[in-house]
């Protein structure tokens, strides 16, 4: 089978036969003595591989091979951006943000209750509840303004920067309903829960001074978002087999 091959002297493609790899001949054009390269050797006038009739390989050219390189990159990519895109959708229909390293979906759920100076209890409607999480937030996050929580919505609380950023950690915001009981979709971890009341009021001598300090690193200053009402500043777990909180307040 016939191959091409350049004549090293003068550049001219020669064309003989296979049988006459690694024989000598002369080079019809210049008469130079040369000898006849193995097939497989480049053609470099053609850009092709020679074909190797002695050889089980397969020789493809060069722009085959080019092309079949700028296929496969245009199939990678459009791959890449649909899985980026089918990614976008999927996290637009979750409740919270996605934070790695965290559990399934849960729920944090309980009721709050206050007593009267009679004794008897009533629902505490409108208690705050904000849960925040413990590997969520950064150091740098903190103080949150104390002020954009108090008493606020839930359209206030997503559209304020403290809210913003408890919900970008994974946290959340709820307000107790008229039966005092309250839901908040979670997933599965650690949080920090703060829970104010709406009608409970502290006596004077009980400030809690102690979890105001320690509120006042998160929430500053602290007396905005608790006033002089009651609250609870606990830690929680939250997984699927959570049992839902209690809280009564007393007087």
């Amino acid at each position: 089978m016939p191959f091409q091959f350049a004549c090293p002297v003068c550049q001219r493609t020669l064309s003989v036969p296979s049988r006459k790899a690694g024989k000598a001949i002369n080079c019809p054009r210049c008469q130079a003595a040369i000898q006849v390269p193995p097939p497989a050797v480049y053609d470099r006038h053609s850009g092709d591989l020679a074909a190797n009739d002695a050889s089980d390989g397969i020789y493809l050219p060069r722009r085959a091979l080019f092309a079949q390189a700028a296929l496969l990159a245009v199939t990678s990519g459009l791959t890449l951006l649909a899985g980026f895109a089918i990614g976008l959708a999927v996290r637009g229909n979750v409740e919270v943000p996605f934070i790695p390293n965290r559990g399934p979906m849960s729920k944090l759920s309980g009721n709050v209750r206050y007593t009267d100076p009679t004794g008897k209890r009533f629902a505490d409607n409108g208690a705050l509840v904000v849960a925040l999480p413990l590997t969520g937030m950064q150091a740098a996050d903190f103080p949150l303004a104390a002020a954009e929580l108090a008493f606020y919505d839930e359209a206030h609380f997503a559209a304020s920067n403290a809210g913003r950023s408890i919900l970008d950690a994974g946290g959340g915001f709820v307000r107790s309903g008229a039966a005092g009981d309250f839901t908040l979709k979670l997933q599965a971890g650690n949080y920090r829960l703060l829970i104010v009341s709406r009608h409970a009021a502290r006596a004077a001598t009980d400030r809690q001074a102690g979890s105001l300090q320690s509120l006042n690193r998160v929430f500053s200053p602290a007396n905005d978002v608790v006033r002089d009402r009651q609250f609870r500043w606990i830690i929680e777990e939250i997984d699927p087999s959570s049992t839902p909180l209690d809280i009564i307040w007393d007087r």
